[in-house]
């Protein structure tokens, strides 16, 4: 019989959210969950590692501006910003980031389903969280991924078609990408996630009392009356 974590139990009983992943008998979060991805790994399905690779255009102007926010809050920061891009695919928005960056010679780390970086954006990177394709298992997922080590560490976080996309529980995804940010850090997820989602983390925050403490907004790009893409964009308050 595993050990019991009351913490956990008590988290069941006071959220939606976590009373879907964590066992009634234990408290502790269960491993089964039904992550799409997963389901890939199985299969051995290599074309999960180019589904990140997309054209410059579709990087560029979001990530140009995000950083000429970054860099205005620059003297705030103390230090050269650190940056962390989940699910790079073969590495585009390394690229583009560092080329953006490049005056200031910022440190970027990466992790991915799998690590598939071109050559040329792996010899930018500062370090690579990627678990090696042949050797993935479920706990390597972003869902289960052990995340304490990159805590408080970023002021900027940037994912496209990421793990929001490939998770049974996303509200996990965005409490991890939040957790990562140091306070004044913002992320931008590509695609958004549905309103039910931000609405079960934003109670989960109301009830751990953490509510000022993350902002969550969904910013869009329209044709005419039409919205065209939505970003989900994270800032951590506190």
């Amino acid at each position: 019989m595993p050990k019991i974590n009351q913490h956990g139990l008590n988290l069941r009983k006071k959220s939606a959210v976590h009373a879907s992943i964590i066992d009634e008998m234990t408290g502790r979060r269960q491993i089964k969950s039904k992550q799409l991805v997963y389901k890939n790994i199985l299969r051995k399905k290599e074309k999960w590692a180019y589904n990140g690779s997309v054209s410059f255009k579709d990087h560029l102007q979001k990530l140009t501006a995000d950083t000429t926010k970054i860099k205005a809050n620059y003297n705030r920061f103390k230090r050269t910003p650190q940056i962390l891009v989940v699910g790079p695919g073969k590495g585009i928005e390394v690229k583009i980031l560092k080329d953006l960056f490049l005056e200031m010679d910022t440190k970027i780390d990466t992790i991915g389903l799998t690590n598939f970086l071109e050559s040329d954006a792996q010899n930018l990177i500062h370090k690579d969280f990627s678990p090696d394709f042949g050797k993935l298992t479920r706990k390597d997922l972003f869902e289960h991924f052990n995340h304490l080590k990159l805590v408080n560490k970023y002021e900027y976080i940037y994912s496209a078609h990421g793990p929001l996309e490939h998770t049974r529980y996303p509200e996990i995804v965005i409490l991890k990408i939040t957790s990562m940010l140091k306070q004044g850090g913002f992320a931008r997820i590509f695609p958004s996630t549905s309103p039910r989602v931000i609405e079960n983390v934003l109670n989960y925050l109301r009830i751990t009392g953490h509510e000022q403490s993350i902002s969550l907004n969904i910013e869009r790009d329209y044709i005419g009356n039409n919205p065209l893409e939505e970003y989900l964009i994270i800032k951590r308050l506190k």
